[in-house]
């Protein structure tokens, strides 16, 4: 039984770590975010990247889903006689619906892939640990501007 508290205590003691660990560094990038020195260029260059970088993804991937719905709907639209209906129901769902989520969910996905990729081929590379030695905050660099 003994073994089994113990276990447990451990365990609580590593999750309370995790999230001290997590709070703080949440913490530290809000504080970096709102304290100069800004880096207005990197700023400007990561708005590019998700607005005209993700303009295609999204359009295609808008067009594929608008497409999948629209042979759905008018098959049952079909069956009660009100497929000239079609255009109405797909500006509703895919407009107001459909756009704002599946765009989110792009964009996001491609962001976060890369802004991924960029960090690991700059931790491999070791031009964080020449950031440190610059005397560059690479939190302040690399995490508050993304």
């Amino acid at each position: 039984m003994e073994a089994f508290v113990a276990a447990v205590g451990n365990r609580v003691r590593r999750v309370l770590e995790v999230v001290q660990d997590v709070s703080l560094f949440c913490a530290s990038v809000l504080r970096s975010a709102f304290f100069p020195p800004f880096y207005k260029h990197e700023i400007v260059e990561q708005i590019h990247f998700a607005l005209v970088g993700s303009l295609f993804i999204v359009m295609f991937s808008a067009l594929v889903a608008g497409q999948a719905l629209a042979i759905q709907l008018a098959r049952e639209l079909a069956k009660t006689g009100a497929k000239s209906e079609l255009g109405h129901f797909m500006v509703i769902s895919s407009v107001r619906a459909l756009g704002p989520v599946l765009t989110g969910i792009v964009v996001a996905s491609r962001m976060s892939a890369g802004i991924t990729a960029e960090l690991g081929a700059m931790k491999s590379s070791d031009q964080i640990d020449a950031m440190v030695a610059f005397g560059t905050d690479p939190l302040k660099r690399l995490v508050a501007r993304e």
